[in-house]
Parts: C-alpha cells; sequence; structure tokens
C-alpha cells in the first residue's frame, strides 16, 4: 500500500489525471479503444493500489494523443515494464543537458528525436 505522502508525491509529478471515462470522452473513443491504447502502449496507464487506472492529462493534447509518445513508450518498455516510471520520465524536469524542458513538453513541441534519444539512453540505463 502507498502511504498518503508517497501518493502525494506521485501526484505532485505526474500531475493532473484523467478516469478511463474521462479519457473516452477527450479521445470520442470507446471504453475498449481506450484499453486497447493502453495495452499497445499508445496511452500512459498508472494503476493505483485501489484498482482504479489513471491516465495523466498531459498525454493528450486537444482530442488527440501527443506525436510521438507511442513510440517514446515503445522505447521505455524496453529498459523497464513500469508505467509509473515512465511517468516520471514524461513528467518530471529532465537534470541533465541544456533543455530544461520535461520530456512531455518536448514532444508536445514536436522534438521527438531528443525525447527519442533521452528515452534510449533512460532505458539502457534501466536494463542494466
Amino acid at each position: 500500500m502507498v502511504s498518503e505522502e508517497a501518493g502525494n508525491a506521485w501526484a505532485d509529478v505526474v500531475g493532473p489525471c484523467y478516469t478511463q471515462e474521462s479519457v473516452q470522452r477527450v479521445l470520442g473513443v470507446t471504453r475498449s479503444e481506450v484499453e486497447q491504447a493502453a495495452c499497445e502502449l499508445r496511452l500512459v496507464a498508472l494503476p493505483t493500489s485501489d484498482n482504479v487506472v489513471l491516465y495523466p492529462a498531459w498525454q493528450m493534447l486537444g482530442d488527440r494523443v501527443v506525436d510521438g509518445l507511442p513510440e517514446v513508450l515503445a522505447v521505455l518498455s524496453s529498459g523497464v515494464d513500469d508505467p509509473w516510471t515512465w511517468a516520471q520520465f514524461l513528467a518530471a524536469v529532465p537534470f541533465e543537458g541544456n533543455d530544461a524542458r520535461r520530456h512531455i513538453d518536448a514532444l508536445r513541441d514536436g522534438d521527438i528525436d531528443v525525447v527519442l534519444l533521452s528515452a534510449t539512453h533512460a532505458a539502457n540505463a534501466w536494463h542494466t
């Protein structure tokens, strides 16, 4: 079980999240399409200790998923099979380099190659 303080720390890193029903409304898709997108790593789905699945709001831009997210998730999943770690990678401000943007913001800006390179480095580090 996650303590309330630990849960709040994750909320601070990940930020606002949608329920599955909210994702359905935002993207205009069915429940099974949301579940399939999560299984196929086209959406970040965060299972909680009380069996609720949350979807970080930052992965959606209007009524679509941020371009490049599935490619980045495929790379990250090669290093660790943990959506909470992927969410932290995407939502936290990186420590290295001159770019102070969060990875998800770089994706939103269209800098997919920059994020893929960073994701590759992270996945390689997690894998060892």
